[in-house]
């Protein structure tokens, strides 16, 4: 105990491992003691008692005559006296003499009852003529108590002596592991638990000479190595908190990078009192060119877009993508004055706006892309959730206005915020089970006939009223969920009309209008579906007219123009919605001219009264004539807007004039009755 307290003693029992590398040596030590002692005894036992028989035999050779000769003529004093004398050698401890009948003659000394040795010598008398006379046996007796007391003092010396010679050489060997092994190894540990992610330490370098014995050797090796995977940790640990913080696609910083930048600019807002600005930035129609045309390109446009928003950062701005088509922009403090910050503000989100401007190049072709464009004023006291919440809310309002709009946050913009999240909600629940209807809205010619109808898709609520379109038409577009509504509105209407095609035809009915959203129609499949679906209900796609804004042609139109024309060669007719309101409307009436133009609401709205309005409502009716295409005017609510519209020659009216739209079973009944009245006349 008294050595393995020495050993603890020294530095090198600060490790667990050279504790325990002491112990099995120590422990080796003293069981490599014990085996050569045990082996030590072993070896002097035997060679004692060889010792004693040696004695045996010298008795046997100087007294063995005498005593035959006495015993011959029977001279017991004499052998007493010779028996007597070999007593005096300390291992002879009795001896006894029997006669040629094994009578007890004589008996010297005392028979121990144990640790002894005995040998028995039969005696033989020669009588001179070569005979030998058997005349007795002598027993003699030696002990071997003095042999055990030998080996145990001989025992516990050598014992001593290995384990002290031992334990000198263990602490050597300790002194020599301390200094060439384990030191270092205690250096080495004491420095990877130094270790950080966060913190950059000098390499490791041992305290020791290098010479040619220590240059390559095992420890150098291991410092070596043990310096290159700190550099791989820092290296890897800098790498991933880079990419923590930056999105991988357009390498710019990301939400969390956004959240970090954010929070010093309050702090710095707070302390200075001025107020800084956050910008919420969503691509128009961006999943319509992803899903048409594949996220490669919708990629390399994502990208083109950081790009050019990176010009702005020497104006004091940092731009952040944290998923999807949306980008923020985060100024520096701006002003103190909320006027002038507000000027400041507006100034820097047209500049946004402009880098729109250009059209973007992508795929060998040319697309013009426009965000909507969220502004939010901040200063102290206000969280950084709530900040990114109000950007976010600021940016829907720019979006539910029209396209390329720049909105800033008004705290009323809150309440419509909640009731967009509502309507989601209740837009993922009427999917799931399939609660969208269809009303149809009917379209009347020149002399108040019945011609054709828009079927037009209705939400209803839980409690039987319905949502108007345009508060869940936006949603539903803006999410991506109008595709499952399309897919799911579509078989209805080709199923009410195989239904019905004979009602439709009595009453005079020519087609069917099914509005087609952007995203429906640039999606790849789209044709596909279309004319599957139509063979599934035996639909004559020459009675099926699809209703696309101008917009959706003119965002795309090179894909646009492939996807007509295919649908054309199936037999499937094709309506521009909201004609006028784009941005290239004759341009693409060259390149593949529809069936039908609609002549939008907003411009019937205002007729006869503005002179403009009519103008250009004679320039889409005659431009129609012209090209030989249906012109339906929506919208008409009044008789002096059909009267005008007749006047200069419209095709088709539509609106509430005529017709509010009608549930299935209404406008059925409708068209019971115009069958009717047909057959009458």
């Amino acid at each position: 105990m008294i050595a393995i307290s020495t050993l603890q003693s020294f530095p090198f029992f600060k490790s667990k491992l050279a504790k325990r590398l002491s112990l099995y040596i120590f422990a080796i030590t003293v069981a490599t003691a014990l085996l050569v002692t045990a082996l030590h005894v072993v070896w002097e036992f035997h060679h004692e008692k060889e010792l004693l028989r040696k004695e045996f035999r010298q008795v046997e050779k100087v007294n063995l005559p005498s005593i035959k000769a006495n015993l011959w003529i029977l001279d017991i004093p004499a052998l007493q006296t010779i028996l007597g004398g070999l007593l005096h050698n300390r291992n002879f401890v009795y001896f006894k003499l029997t006669d040629d009948q094994g009578k007890r003659l004589l008996e010297v000394g005392k028979l121990p009852r144990k640790n002894f040795l005995l040998e028995k010598i039969p005696l033989y008398h020669d009588n001179g003529y070569g005979k030998q006379i058997y005349i007795g046996t002598l027993t003699m007796v030696v002990t071997t108590r003095y042999i055990y007391e030998n080996i145990i003092r001989n025992t516990l010396t050598t014992l001593g002596i290995l384990l002290i010679t031992m334990l000198l050489t263990v602490l050597f060997i300790l002194f020599l592991v301390w200094s060439l092994i384990s030191k270092h190894l205690l250096a080495i540990q004491s420095y990877t638990n130094k270790i950080r992610f966060e913190e950059e330490i000098p390499p490791l370098q041992l305290e020791r000479k290098e010479n040619q014995w220590t240059r390559d050797d095992a420890l150098s090796s291991l410092v070596n190595a043990i310096n290159k995977m700190q550099k791989m940790i820092r290296d890897s640990y800098a790498r991933l908190e880079y990419q923590s913080l930056h999105d991988p696609l357009t390498d710019l910083p990301n939400l969390r990078s956004l959240r970090l930048d954010l929070s010093q600019r309050i702090k710095e807002c707070e302390i200075s009192g001025n107020i800084a600005a956050l910008y919420f930035i969503d691509l128009d129609s961006f999943k319509i060119l992803n899903d048409s045309l594949g996220h490669t390109v919708g990629d390399a446009a994502l990208t083109e877009v950081a790009k050019r928003l990176k010009r702005l950062e020497n104006r004091g701005v940092r731009v952040y993508r944290i998923g999807g088509d949306e980008f923020l922009l985060l100024t520096k403090a701006l002003s103190n004055n909320p006027e002038k910050t507000r000027e400041l503000a507006q100034k820097l989100a047209e500049e946004i706006r402009g880098i729109f401007d250009e059209k973007f190049e992508l795929d060998g072709k040319s697309f013009k892309i426009t965000a909507g464009i969220g502004v939010k004023l901040f200063q102290k006291g206000q969280d950084i959730e709530t900040i990114i919440k109000h950007a976010d809310n600021a940016l829907y309002k720019a979006k539910e206005k029209n396209r390329n709009v720049i909105a800033f946050f008004h705290e009323c913009m809150q309440s419509s915020t909640d009731k967009k999240l509502e309507i989601e909600q209740y837009l993922h629940h009427a999917i799931h089970n399939d609660e969208f209807i269809v009303h149809y809205q009917p379209k009347y010619d020149r002399h108040r006939k019945l011609r054709s109808a828009e079927a037009l898709t209705r939400l209803r609520r839980k409690d039987g009223r319905l949502i108007p379109p345009g508060e869940f038409i936006p949603y539903a577009e803006e999410t991506g969920m109008i595709l499952d509504i399309d897919h799911r509105i579509i078989p209805k209407v080709f199923k009410f009309v195989l239904e019905n095609r004979s009602i439709m035809e009595n009453a005079g009915m020519e087609s069917i209008a099914i509005n087609i959203s952007p995203a429906q129609f640039m999606m790849a499949d789209f044709v596909q579906f279309i004319v599957s679906e139509a063979k599934r209900f035996s639909i004559d796609p020459h009675f099926i007219i699809l209703e696309i804004t101008e917009e959706t042609v003119v965002s795309n139109a090179e894909y646009a123009m492939e996807t007509m024309l295919e649908l054309k060669r199936h037999g499937f007719r094709f309506s521009i919605d909201d004609f006028g309101t784009g941005y290239s409307s004759l341009r693409y009436l060259m390149n593949f001219p529809p069936d039908e133009l609609k002549i939008d609401k907003s411009f019937v709205d205002h007729i006869p009264e503005n002179d403009r309005s009519v103008a250009i409502v004679r320039t889409i009716i005659t431009l129609a004539k012209t090209l030989h295409l249906t012109v339906v005017a929506e919208g008409v609510e009044r008789e002096e807007q059909f009267r005008t519209l007749y006047r200069y020659g419209c095709t088709l009216f539509q609106g509430y004039l005529f017709s509010r739209p009608l549930p299935e079973e209404e406008f059925l009944r409708l068209l019971t009755e115009r069958g009717y009245a047909s057959d009458r006349k």
